[in-house]
């Protein structure tokens, strides 16, 4: 029999204490999300990690303060990484990926879903974020996840493992 996709009550747990630790670190949101980002990563077995705040949401996502990422130096290409960022800033609709969670997720706000929930393996080969990005990065599936930012209008925090 194939392990259940649900979480169990040791998961649960486990990000408790990952939202303790980094509720620790205080209100430096950098340092905070330094922490936050690699520790889900480790929960969810990803060796890569990217987050940070976006603005303009759903339909024109801009970052807002200083990304964060984790297990670039185990061998990652941190030039995917960067035109990411650039591409963000010059062409928010540039990721599918992004376009097509933000959609997904309005009705159901902080969802984690996998590349494979948001474009088929064609569409996302295709895409300009796989081809710029993804594929220089070293990296393909992945998951995405964002949570709204309480009292705030168009703004969330979340990453890519």
């Amino acid at each position: 029999m194939s392990k259940s996709g649900l979480l169990r009550i040791r998961d649960l747990l486990d990000i408790r204490d990952v939202a303790e630790e980094s509720r620790e670190l205080g209100d430096h949101v950098e340092g905070l999300q330094s922490h936050f980002f690699p520790s889900l990563a480790r929960l969810v077995g990803a060796e890569v990690s990217f987050g940070g705040e976006l603005a303009g949401l759903p339909g024109r996502p801009r970052k807002l303060g200083t990304p964060v990422d984790s297990g670039l130096d185990f061998g990652f290409d941190r030039k995917g990484w960067d035109r990411a960022l650039e591409l963000l800033e010059t062409d928010p609709k540039y990721s599918s990926s992004l376009t097509q969670y933000f959609q997904r997720s309005s009705s159901a706000p902080g969802s984690a879903l996998r590349r494979s929930d948001l474009l088929t393996n064609a569409n996302w080969q295709r895409s300009r974020e796989f081809g710029e990005c993804f594929v220089v990065t070293g990296v393909d599936h992945h998951l995405t996840c964002f949570q709204t930012i309480p009292g705030t209008t168009g703004e969330a925090i979340g990453g890519i493992w």
